[in-house]
């Protein structure tokens, strides 16, 4: 809900469609509560054979929930991505992960509507919808308690039970902002996760605990199984995912740089480096930007590595020298005696083929500006005229800008 996705509310939607009913089909007002409750709407348009043909296709609007992912949607997407979250289950119908993974680089993010497709091997962790999906089946997305039991309702929310209990069994749970009022809701997922027997349980919702408790007994039960820890965080969901999210970045990045510790005394002779660990205060996507660099993907694609590699600790290295020289961190690269200098994880490739992998990304208008390609093999250029060589910019190709090193070329250049 956040912005900038605003998704409405059930009683903000409520309010929007009640008078676009009135103008659409009756200028009577809705029978019983069906005028103030979306679920009540919806049952009403259901019994009249009006859910899909002028609820769902007329009276919904659509644009809310397709467009403009909030921080909270980019976590997700990011973190099922790189297989930090073993899969994501929603019971929202809206697009938003699915948009924010495509602004991250995802080729073809498949969310999945039923069991048998989350269980084909993607390149992202699974994203079960057991709701529906407003854009891939919008006609069969979930309004009303009475459509569980219609078809294909009831054999998808069935196939998604089953891969649920198959594959959740002991996972630690997180519930973002769902303990919702809609109470069939929390039926149905209580249902789903029935004998999954987790091992903790963290709640992200800023309601009280008696109030939660109250509005899914079934889920709060699961929370509080014997041996199960639970911890309840009342914050905003989009708050807490982005601070997830920003946390296991620096997590992943501050982990590389202390295991590349004896590589960089190895390089330097100083065994004991004061600086081996990214400060707090850097951003959510600041940390993402070094990450994708440390994978050696361009902008424009996304990470895939949970954890780091051996083979990045002369990358990691690398960062360590800079902090150590007196180099400072703005955004995702770093300012060095008045230049600017980005690090690429590049181990084992030739330089021009590390060129051409970056080339289409949105180029910099920075002066001074070095990218240092660690571990990558220089196949042609010398120190004197580095990527002199690259095609003249255009309209059409605006080239690459500034200076593509290895670390030992970047090394004799600035002098450390």
């Amino acid at each position: 809900m956040p912005a900038p996705s605003s998704v409405p509310s059930a009683a903000a939607l409520v309010n929007y469609c009640a008078p676009r009913y009135q103008r659409l089909i009756s200028p009577l007002a809705l029978p019983g509560s069906a005028g103030t409750d979306l679920e009540e709407m919806a049952k009403f348009a259901r019994g009249r054979n009006e859910l899909v043909t002028l609820f769902i296709r007329q009276l919904i609007p659509a644009r809310n929930f397709v467009r403009n992912p909030n921080d909270g949607h980019v976590a997700i997407a990011d973190l099922l991505a790189c297989g930090a979250f073993a899969c994501g289950v929603t019971t929202n119908v809206d697009w938003l992960v699915e948009a924010a993974a495509k602004d991250l680089g995802e080729d073809a993010f498949e969310s999945s509507l039923e069991g048998a497709n989350a269980g084909i091997p993607k390149p992202h962790r699974p994203y079960l919808k057991i709701h529906g999906c407003f854009e891939k089946d919008r006609e069969n997305t979930v309004w009303c308690k009475e459509q569980l039991a219609d078809l294909p309702v009831s054999t998808r929310i069935s196939s998604l039970t089953t891969w649920m209990r198959a594959n959740l069994v002991g996972r630690d749970l997180i519930f973002v902002g769902f303990w919702s009022d809609w109470s069939y809701l929390n039926q149905i997922l209580g249902g789903c996760l029935q004998g999954v027997s987790p091992a903790m349980v963290i709640l992200v919702d800023p309601d009280d605990p008696t109030k939660l408790q109250r509005k899914a007994p079934h889920l709060w039960a699961l929370a509080h199984g014997t041996g199960v820890y639970f911890q309840h965080e009342s914050a905003s969901g989009v708050d807490f995912l982005d601070e997830l999210r920003r946390r296991f970045s620096r997590y992943f990045l501050n982990n590389l740089l202390a295991d590349s510790i004896l590589t960089y005394a190895a390089l330097t002779g100083n065994q004991n480096p004061t600086h081996t660990s990214f400060a707090a205060t850097v951003a959510t996507r600041d940390l993402y930007g070094l990450r994708r660099d440390a994978s050696g993907v361009a902008e424009g694609y996304v990470t895939r590595l949970r954890v780091h590699q051996p083979v990045m600790q002369t990358f990691g290295a690398m960062h360590i020298l800079l902090l150590e020289n007196g180099a400072t961190l703005a955004g995702s690269k770093y300012v060095f005696n008045g230049k600017t200098i980005r690090l690429l994880h590049a181990a084992g490739q030739a330089l021009s083929l590390v060129k051409s992998n970056f080339e289409h990304e949105p180029q910099p208008q920075i002066v001074d500006y070095i990218v240092i390609c660690v571990g990558a093999t220089n196949d042609g250029n010398i120190i004197a005229n580095i990527v002199r060589g690259q095609a003249p910019q255009t309209i059409v190709r605006p080239g690459l800008v500034g200076d593509w090193l290895t670390e030992v070329e970047a090394r004799l250049v600035l002098g450390i």
